[in-house]
């Protein structure tokens, strides 16, 4: 017999977490990168704007060209990195956040699958082994296993009529 532990989440599933300082910079290095890209774009637009005339077919994506340096965002540039690299971060966490991180700590740490219900919002955790075998149980109700035929048989089958 199968054992379903319910688990209790006195919040909303559709609460986000706070992200780590890690992640967090990463992000916000790369945003500001993208932004950094995209005004130097328009700057190499607005003073060059006969470049703007020769487009070549990209079936959607973006260019995989490199801006131009401008030395007038240079300075611009380098005081947005000093803001960036800047940034102090405060471990103030509420009571929320922390049960959340608790939660999420406990979920990751217990080795074990959790499964929705059918049709309610309750969440179940389940061992991986016997996930599996209700995986596999649900779909041998509704298909059959074939034994494998030989490519030539396979061909001939899927040919005649």
């Amino acid at each position: 017999m199968i054992m379903f532990d319910k688990v209790n989440l006195d919040y909303s599933q559709k609460n986000i977490p706070l992200p780590s300082k890690d992640s967090f910079m990463k992000s916000l290095i790369a945003k500001t990168e993208s932004f950094i890209k995209r005004a130097r774009w328009k700057v190499f637009f607005f003073e060059n704007p006969s470049e703007k005339n020769v487009t070549e077919e990209k079936y959607g994506f973006r260019t995989s060209n490199t801006p131009p340096q401008n030395s007038a965002l240079n300075e611009f540039e380098n005081d947005l990195y000093d803001l960036v690299s800047g940034i102090e971060f405060k471990t103030y966490k509420s009571d929320f956040q922390k049960k959340m991180t608790k939660d999420i700590r406990e979920i990751r740490d217990s080795g074990k699958v959790i499964l929705p219900a059918d049709k309610t919002n309750n969440l179940y955790k389940v061992s991986v082994d016997d996930y599996n075998k209700l995986l596999h149980d649900s779909i041998t109700t509704e298909y059959l296993k074939r034994p494998r035929m030989p490519s030539t048989k396979n061909q001939q089958y899927l040919l005649s009529p």
